[in-house]
């Protein structure tokens, strides 16, 4: 990901677009095939020449002036009567970042493929290993692990799918030229434009006077999702391995330097932290809509150095994410021990839903609330019931509290959930994404 956001990439990049330009001139028998040869030779020979050409890039970001200035220096009058003719620098910059971001994204959907390939055999592994579910850090009720990684793969292959279609939608070359109105080759010039966005492996939008924004904002949207859902797993799992739950740890957990009884949860640590700097990095690729008058060089500043960090902080993560998720052990004996060990906690809202359809809910409550006071055990919770109120039907209370049964529904609806075409990644893809 480094090598696609270095600025010998970039300059690569950009050299594609001028020499697309050129190529699809001549193919409108506007420019001559020698020209396009002499650009490509030039072009081969400016390897040598890079370090004056990024020297300007790192100094006022502005590097199209100086690049054609080399591409230029003692050319053919073929040659430079259509070299860079009626593009901007925004056009070349624009233009070259979508071919980037294209590779990036390739590169995202690959890694996400592998990511999603793991999470699917550990939800496989463990569909029947129950665990309590918490909410507000709280015992709530039983579900089951499997579950829990299902519900995060397919909301990770939906924003696989999000990174998709953004990708798809905001594929498109920026080659209109000052303002959007330029017309270097007269009534030739779009058909060159939409020949040299081909050439490249972009659309062409003649409808477009300057770069989609919102689109491209759009897309670094999709690029946060995939981290935050990453992120949101992280802190679950960062939060299962505390010392009074733990539940799971860290295959190489880090050390501490002074306290050598712990195993800090590294792994998690940075998957949450680099979800926090892609949100952080977000608000500025924000920023770059709030474009001044037609077009603003602020603009693409801020979102060119935005979509590297975007891309650069997501691939970390990843990396480090798939760490964590190979990694994992799962004590479902420890699981099971904290159910045991909640007791009634783990299934009231079942018992209390059982005992409603029989004595209504605030009778129900009141009886819920007596049985949580005598703490009384999952095992006991039948027995206690009719001490208290022996015209309750044991037999519906007891079907609701069975272990085995919550497990199975739990399963069941991870099945529904691995039925879905977006949690599996070799499943067949749909045309319609769901946004």
């Amino acid at each position: 990901m480094r090598a696609i956001w270095s600025d010998t990439r970039f300059l690569e990049a950009a050299c594609t677009v001028e020499v697309a330009w050129v190529e699809a001139a001549a193919v409108q028998g506007i420019a001559s095939a020698e020209a396009v040869t002499e650009l490509r030779h030039r072009v081969a020979a400016l390897t040598a020449q890079h370090a004056e050409v990024l020297a300007q890039l790192r100094q006022g970001a502005r590097p199209i002036a100086p690049l054609v200035d080399v591409l230029a220096q003692d050319a053919s009058a073929e040659l430079l009567k259509v070299l860079h003719l009626g593009l901007t620098t925004q056009d070349v910059i624009d233009t070259a970042l979508q071919i980037l971001r294209g590779e990036a994204v390739s590169q995202i959907e690959r890694s996400l493929t592998l990511a999603l390939q793991t999470l699917d055999a550990l939800a496989d592994r463990h569909r029947s290993t129950e665990m309590l579910a918490r909410t507000n850090d709280q015992t709530a009720a039983i579900t089951t692990f499997g579950l829990f990684v299902a519900e995060g793969a397919a909301e990770l292959a939906r924003g696989r799918a999000r990174l998709q279609l953004a990708h798809r939608n905001n594929h498109l070359a920026c080659l209109s030229g000052a303002v959007g109105l330029s017309a270097p080759f007269e009534n030739a010039s779009d058909k060159v434009r939409h020949h040299a966005a081909s050439a490249l492996g972009l659309s062409y939008n003649p409808a477009l006077t300057s770069p989609a924004r919102d689109r491209i904002a759009e897309l670094h949207f999709s690029i946060c999702m995939v981290g935050n859902v990453m992120g949101r797993m992280a802190r679950t799992i960062f939060a299962l391995q505390s010392d009074t739950i733990g539940e799971l740890s860290e295959e190489t957990a880090g050390q501490s330097s002074a306290m050598p009884h712990k195993r800090n949860p590294r792994l998690a640590e940075q998957v949450i932290v680099l979800c926090d700097r892609l949100n952080t990095h977000f608000s500025g690729a924000l920023q770059a809509t709030q474009t001044v008058h037609h077009r603003s060089g602020q603009s693409w500043m801020k979102e060119w150095a935005a979509t590297q960090d975007l891309f650069l902080t997501l691939d970390a993560q990843q990396v480090v994410f798939q760490r964590m998720m190979d990694k994992l052990d799962v004590d479902d004996t420890a699981m099971r021990r904290n159910i045991d060990q909640a007791g009634i906690r783990a299934v009231s809202d079942r018992v209390f839903s059982a005992l409603s359809r029989q004595i209504g809910r605030q009778n129900a409550k009141l009886l819920t609330k007596d049985l949580l006071a005598s703490r009384v055990q999952h095992h006991e919770v039948v027995k206690k019931i009719r001490m208290l109120n022996p015209r309750i039907d044991p037999d519906s209370v007891r079907q609701a509290i069975c272990r085995e049964m919550i497990v199975k529904v739990a399963a069941s609806k991870q099945r529904e959930i691995e039925s879905s075409w977006e949690t599996r990644p070799h499943a067949p893809r749909h045309n319609k994404v769901v946004r």
